[in-house]
Parts: C-alpha cells; structure tokens; sequence
C-alpha cells in the first residue's frame, strides 16, 4: 500500500515533539541546580497546597522562567508594575480566561498561580498544534507543494526556538494568528486577515508590521487588475495610461484597505490607551494591589500605579510602550553592540546567517522580480516585455516563487530590527515564530538537487486531503517519521544542511536545559 500522510499525521509528529520537550525539561530540571539570575521573580500569593502543587512545579516548573514570569503574574495580577506593560495583553487574558473555564475545576486542587501555569502550558500546546496545520496549509498555497510543506512543518516542530513555543510565552498564539492572517491574504480574504493581524498586534508589537502583506497584496492585486484591463482593452499605450489604469483599481479598494490596516492597528493603539488609563491615573490606591505583589514591588523599586503618573503619560503622545522598552529594557539603535555581549551576538548567528542566506537566495535567483517588488510577474506584463528583459512566460513554484517575495521582505525587515534595535539573543524565537521563509529555505535547499518541486506533483491548492506518494517515496523512508529522522535523506553536501542539522538538535536541547534552569537563554 502506498504511503499517505494527512494534517492529522502532521500534527502527531508535532504532538511527539511537545511530549518530548515537556519531558526534557522535567528531566533537566531536576537534574540541573537552577541558576540564580537576578531576574523579576516575585514570590506566590499563595502557599502550597501540599501534593498536588508539588507535582504541578515538578512537572511543569522549569517552563515558569525568564519571561514566563512576567506573563504568568500579568494573568495572575494585572499590570501591577511600570515594567509589565512591555508585554502585551492577549496571551495572559486568553490564559486567565482559559485558567476560570475549562481549568476552573482544577483550584480547588492547585493554587491559583500553578492553574495559571498548567492553563499556559495548554493553551500554547493547542495553539502550537493549530499553528502546524495552518504553516502546512500556508506552505501549499505559496509553495505548490505537499512534500516539501510537510518537511517544513516537520523543521517547525524542532525548530531552535522550541522551548518558547512550550513555556508561558506568546510566541506559539503568535505564530498561529500570523501564519493564519497570512493563510487568509492568500485566499484574498484581506478582512478575515487583518482580524488575525490585528489580534497579533495584540500579541506582541511586532505584530503591527503585518499589515504590510494586506497593503502589498492589494497593490499587486491592483497592478494585475491593470495589466488584464490594458490587454482587454487593446493594449495600453504608454507608461501614464498605464498608471492611471493601476491608480483606478487602487482607488476603488482604497476603503477595503484602510479599514483593514485600522483593524490592525487598532488594537495596539487600545492597550497604549488602556496602559495610560493605569499608570497615568493619579486616583489608583495601593490597597488594589495584593499584598504580597505591593512588598515585592516596593523591595525592587518599581514603579506601581498608585505612585503618580509615569514620565510618558506627559508626553505628546503617551506611548508606554516605547518609553518601557527605553528605561527598563534598554532597548534602542545599536545599544546592544558591546564587548560584553559577543556571546549573545553568537547564540544570534546561526538564525541571522540563514535568515540572510535565504535573502540572497531569493533574490540572486529572482533578480528583476525582486528589483520591481514582484510586481511585474509574467501575468502582469507582455509577451514583448518579457522577451526582451528574458523573463519567462510562467512563474516559478517553490521556494523561487513570486508570491514568496513579499514574506522574504517581511523577513528581512524583522531581521533588520532585531538586529539594530532589539536584544540580539531574542532573534532566534524573534523569527522562528513570526515568518515561514526560514523553513521554506531550509526544505528547499536540504532537498536533494534542490529539485522536489520539479518531480512531485502539487495538490490543488486549498484541498485538504491524504496525499498519494506512490511514485514520490521510492528513494524515502517507508513512511515519514520524525524530523531528526527525515534530515538523513537530504541533500549531505550542502553545507546549509549540514548547519541545519547541528544547529537545530543542539538548540532544541540546549535550549530547554539552559532555560529550564534560569540560565541564559531567552
């Protein structure tokens, strides 16, 4: 009988790899004596109840680290503390929704703060196990093709960043909402899409930039609608009519398009107003604030809500976030760049290495496209014009496609910020969970002859059914297995593989041991 795989498939080699994490970070949490780092680590509200709690923090302890504290206390408490509001709002609501619902049962069992934790964990699991099926779905639509979207979702599963997707962090909710928004551009289904963008926003502030795939797709949309007029027309006859034809389509979806780039704004814009209506209103009282969270607050010297108004409520425009990022996190242009912190420049370097290699991939194989922002594909110009630039008549499939350009721009621009304004450490999970491009690049040069695309045939995009590899898995494993397993077949020679497949194990392991324990690695 010939192999099939299906979503479902998919999402138990993705269910394998949470289990299996989980149970690294029990084992190295026991083993590993926890590293005393000096961070935001308030002590429980509440006491241990005995049991039950002690086998929640043994089982699930090591994830409740770095920032993982900060959102498992946002959900407990609020925005107690100035340095809070660099997080935003989305996955600790969804985690204290889900902790007094479907987890409601289990206080009578546990503390509050070990329900918190037992609710985050679940929830970034459904989330992680969502986000598989729509990056596979993500992956035919631009790729065209079902093997290499199921290698991808497989480099996903094990991807170095692996450990965030598991503990309190939003970078699981996260990917689900951009690679879905994402999902929905390519179905042109550009409100559905910006809802997805907006609650990203809503998720992590980067999540704003996401908006930039609705206003590009719609201008692409508007020059291909342009080209079609033009032939039907007779063929227009100079640049300016030409020009005009484009800004026509532009101004009829102009509407469409500013409603959608409010919807994904919009949300951001409400957590700053909602951060100024805390922190700049001089009627909070200290006796809002739990006990123990005000004298743990007080000992640190943070800036709590009762104190008075924060410097950047007087701003012109009250922006906390901006200003949070400025004074505790110490994040601005090049602030990162010391001697001091080469070792973080280095955990950075495989990730920025091919996030880079992937760039110039594309682009020194897609020259002209990539000069004219992908916006003069063979469907949008004439037969002379492509002749004469020797532009060919059809796109390419694959990773070379046209529709890839506008998510290794999209790449390159998260790159490029993490890089001159953020904690350098932090692009790893920064990129593993905000673009599919890192996983598409790496299918694609690990297959063999770099040709998969050539050879297999693609689903009808849109479909979701079991896939027939008769033909395809004679020189495969009889049946896909697990990612480490399927790296054995790919293309040895290439040293990006051969980067791939140290640099992914080592960072899946490593990973959880050093964060599991508060060692650096966040």
């Amino acid at each position: 009988m010939a192999p099939v795989f299906n979503v479902d498939r998919i999402c138990q080699v993705a269910l394998s790899s949470r289990i299996f994490l989980l149970l690294m970070q029990v084992f190295f949490n026991v083993l590993i004596p926890d590293h005393d780092a000096k961070v935001f680590n308030p002590p429980p509200s509440q006491p241990r109840r005995g049991i039950p709690d002690y086998i929640v923090e043994l089982v699930f302890g090591g994830l409740r680290r770095w920032d993982g504290v900060y959102f498992i206390h946002i959900a407990e408490h609020g925005y107690t503390y100035e340095n809070n509001l660099a997080f935003l709002p989305l996955f600790p609501l969804l985690v204290r929704v889900t902790a007094n619902t479907v987890c409601l049962p289990l206080q009578f069992f546990f503390t509050y703060a070990n329900t918190l934790l037992m609710s985050a964990v679940a929830v970034n699991l459904c989330c992680f196990l969502l986000s598989v099926r729509v990056l596979y779905k993500l992956s035919i639509a631009v790729l065209g093709d079902d093997v290499m979207a199921y290698r991808v979702t497989q480099l996903y599963c094990v991807n170095p960043a692996s450990v965030f997707f598991m503990a309190p962090y939003s970078e699981s909710l996260f990917a689900l909402l951009t690679f879905l928004g994402m999902f929905m551009c390519e179905a042109r289904c550009f409100v559905k899409a910006s809802v997805c963008f907006g609650l990203s926003a809503f998720c992590r502030s980067n999540g704003v930039i996401n908006c930039g795939f609705i206003l590009y797709l719609t201008l692409h949309d508007c020059v291909t609608a342009a080209a079609k007029k033009c032939r039907l027309d007779g063929g227009c006859i100079d640049k300016m009519q030409a020009a005009k034809a484009t800004l026509s389509t532009v101004a009829s979806s102009a509407y469409r398009t500013i409603l959608c780039v409010v919807i994904c704004v919009a949300p951001f814009l409400l957590y700053q107003f909602y951060s100024y209506i805390v922190f700049c209103n001089p009627r909070a009282r200290p006796e809002e604030i739990d006990r123990v969270v005000l004298n743990y607050g007080n000992k640190q010297g943070y800036k709590m809500p009762h104190m008075g108004p924060s410097p950047w409520c007087s701003s012109v425009v009250p922006m906390s976030y901006s200003y949070i990022q400025d004074k505790h996190w110490d994040v601005g242009f090049l602030r990162y760049y010391q001697w001091k912190q080469i070792p973080n420049f280095l955990l950075a370097a495989p990730m920025a290495i091919l996030c880079m290699s992937a760039a110039w991939y594309y682009i020194a194989n897609n020259l002209l496209h990539s000069l004219t922002l992908g916006l003069l594909s063979p469907a949008n110009t004439t037969l002379e014009y492509r002749k004469k630039t020797d532009t060919p008549d059809t796109d390419k499939t694959g990773f070379l496609c046209g529709r890839a350009y506008v998510y290794i721009v999209h790449m390159v621009a998260l790159l490029l910020f993490a890089l001159l304004f953020m904690h350098v450490q932090v692009v790893t999970r920064f990129i593993a969970s905000s673009s599919p491009v890192i996983y598409w690049y790496i299918a694609t040069v690990g297959a063999p002859d770099h040709t998969t695309q050539d050879n297999i045939p693609t689903m009808q995009r849109g479909e979701d059914h079991d896939i027939d590899l008769s033909d395809q898995w004679s020189k495969r494993p009889d049946k896909p297995g697990s990612s480490f397993e399927d790296m054995q077949i790919w293309d040895g020679s290439s040293w990006t593989v051969t980067l791939i497949s140290v640099y992914f194990p080592l960072y899946f392991f490593v990973g959880v041991a050093a964060f599991s324990n508060f060692l650096p690695w966040t």
